[in-house]
């Protein structure tokens, strides 16, 4: 067998054993991917990093159109079926593989950022690094509940205009430190700005915006219907958030464009701390580590936090193994200044200390 076949077999294995939360039908489309031979063939055909399983499956999916707000056409078929479609639609699902990208933007992952916004008392400037369409630019656009493992509520965050339309619930586990508590506010963001190598702008008055919000949804896993609910009210409140400004949108390579972004927000916001962020982003990356080289020469200038895999970032992999932190694979780590602080789920819905 070609090695890129041995390649895409084992990676589709592993993207099911370790990296699948909760979508059965996700599951099976990887083992079925594992046992053909042909599926193997086209796969290997691609360039490396569009080889990942959720883009195909996405670009799969997106093909096949939604039959609802919720799910799509495609979700109820089996391993069989899936390879089936792949194999009849491939001319059609490969140039979509091509174009697109997996630009997944889960507003719950806010609920994890929020709890280091909360020790910030003053105006924030909020840096996002891979921003995409901008959905976890806004957490100040968002209502949140922090609840005990027991689902009663500890804590509850809105906007200053009101409740949102979008409610983030994130459950807080363990015995978190004791100088940490739940956050009865939103951050206070007075000047927000992003950088990716392809914005998207989920406008739903556009036709432009529309095709990208039912792509975003053909990002969310079958089965996760309230993500697929809560898009839409997202992607509104991005619009809204855009329309008021002050947003900065920058097209470009992030570790060429920080610096000057930095400058600017130093310039336009001079009495706010300057943050960056960023979720599932630094993998893309052919160095990591060149990223914790330009976050260092910023030095003070701003905070950093990062919610990433716990192997994504050579600094936090090192200090976790210092702490003997046990991590489950597919947790994601919350960082403070390159200080790992939580494990949280990749989508926001709990948060529990390491």
């Amino acid at each position: 067998m070609d090695m890129n076949f041995e390649d895409v077999a084992s990676s589709y294995r592993r993207f099911a054993e370790r990296e699948i939360l909760n979508a059965p039908v996700y599951v099976e489309w990887c083992l079925a991917v594992v046992e053909s031979a042909a599926a193997q063939e086209l796969l290997a055909g691609l360039p490396e990093m569009k080889r990942q399983p959720n883009l195909v499956f996405a670009a799969a999916r997106f093909l096949s159109g939604p039959h609802d707000d919720a799910a799509w056409a495609l979700d109820t078929a089996d391993g069989a079926a899936f390879i089936a479609f792949l194999k009849q639609q491939w001319d059609q699902i490969r140039p979509i593989i091509l174009e697109r990208s997996t630009q997944t933007n889960e507003a719950g992952r806010c609920a994890i950022h929020n709890l280091l916004f909360a020790e910030i008392s003053g105006p924030i400037a909020l840096i996002e690094v891979g921003h995409s369409a901008g959905l976890t630019l806004i957490p100040d656009h968002y209502s949140y509940r922090y609840v005990d493992e027991s689902g009663e509520e500890i804590a509850r965050a809105d906007p200053s205009e009101g409740p949102s339309a979008v409610e983030l619930t994130c459950e807080l586990r363990g015995d978190l430190p004791q100088t940490w508590s739940a956050p009865t506010s939103v951050p206070q963001i007075v000047w927000r700005a992003g950088i990716d190598l392809n914005p998207l702008e989920l406008n739903p008055e556009t036709e432009a915006g529309r095709d990208q919000i039912q792509w975003m949804k053909a990002l969310i896993w079958p089965g996760h219907e309230h993500r697929a609910r809560i898009l839409p009210h997202a992607a509104a409140a991005a619009a809204e958030a855009r329309a008021k400004g002050p947003w900065v949108s920058v097209t470009g390579d992030l570790l060429k464009e920080l610096p000057a972004l930095v400058e600017r927000a130093e310039r336009e916001a001079p009495r706010a701390t300057i943050v960056v962020i960023h979720t599932a982003v630094i993998a893309y990356l052919p160095d990591p580590s060149e990223f914790e080289t330009l976050i260092d020469s910023l030095g003070s200038r701003v905070r950093w936090q990062a919610l990433e895999g716990q192997k994504v970032l050579p600094l936090i992999q090192q200090r976790l193994a210092e702490d003997r932190a046990d991590v489950p694979g597919y947790a994601f780590v919350l960082s403070s200044e390159g200080d790992p602080v939580l494990q949280a789920h990749p989508w926001g819905y709990w948060a529990d200390r390491l």
